[in-house]
């Protein structure tokens, strides 16, 4: 029988479970490092950051950014922050709430390599109502995605070109230290990128599968139609 909303928020009390993220999310994509891949990643990722290049990615390789972005996050002590703008030179701490809903001043980032695509590609002046969205990792480092946002917006497929900028870790906190955790870290201090790496709409592996919602549904009822209304 299929679970009402009121019985995945009762079932998500105690907070979410693997076989939660499994049945409402989705897993990230197989990612093989090949030696080959690796030796490319590293030689664009030390060629980046020469200042002759202004600090940002000339990508030409023929592997997905959000591959090269992972490769990053695995080998070098960084965390990546999306935005449409493409012209930051400091990101520094606003107002707003972390994943547990506390109020902060503080630049965001994540330690993953997709989820900051979704916010690179959203022009936010043109954005209207919410966006509920996740990056969910197990204790195993299995990962769990789920993406929704207003459905009249969606429904203009108004994705645009933004940035990943890539930070220094130091100096950052996770805000999620459960053993099943939301992937987002956070600094109380101004942080200069060390290089950004331009995309496109296409190369967010989840364009395809980013779920509209009604701005009176829940949260819970967000979360258990995601997968129906993707596959719609």
């Amino acid at each position: 029988m299929k679970m009402t909303v009121e019985q995945l928020a009762d079932s998500l009390s105690g907070g979410f479970t693997l076989p939660h993220l499994r049945e409402l999310f989705l897993p990230a994509p197989d990612l093989t490092m090949t030696p080959e891949k690796v030796s490319a990643f590293e030689a664009l990722s030390v060629v980046s950051q020469q200042p002759t290049l202004a600090n940002s990615v000339s990508y030409d390789l023929p592997y997905p950014k959000h591959e090269f972005l992972t490769y990053l996050l695995q080998y070098h002590p960084v965390l990546l922050h999306g935005s449409h703008r493409t012209d930051i030179q400091r990101l520094d701490p606003r107002a707003q709430t972390d994943y547990g809903g506390n109020p902060i001043s503080a630049v965001f980032a994540s330690g993953d390599g997709i989820w900051p695509m979704f916010f690179a590609l959203i022009e936010s002046q043109q954005f209207i109502g919410s966006m509920r969205n996740g990056c969910f990792v197990t204790m195993q480092n299995q990962r769990y995605y789920f993406f929704s946002v207003n459905a009249i917006w969606l429904a203009k497929q108004l994705w645009s070109p933004g940035a990943i900028y890539i930070l220094p870790k130091d100096g950052f906190r996770q805000s999620d230290t459960n053993g099943i955790r939301f992937d987002e870290w956070i600094n109380e201090s101004p942080v200069r990128p060390l290089m950004k790496l331009a995309i496109e709409p296409q190369d967010f592996p989840f364009l395809s599968q980013v779920a509209g919602h009604d701005e009176e549904e829940s949260i819970f009822e967000s979360w258990l139609r995601y997968k129906e209304r993707i596959s719609a």
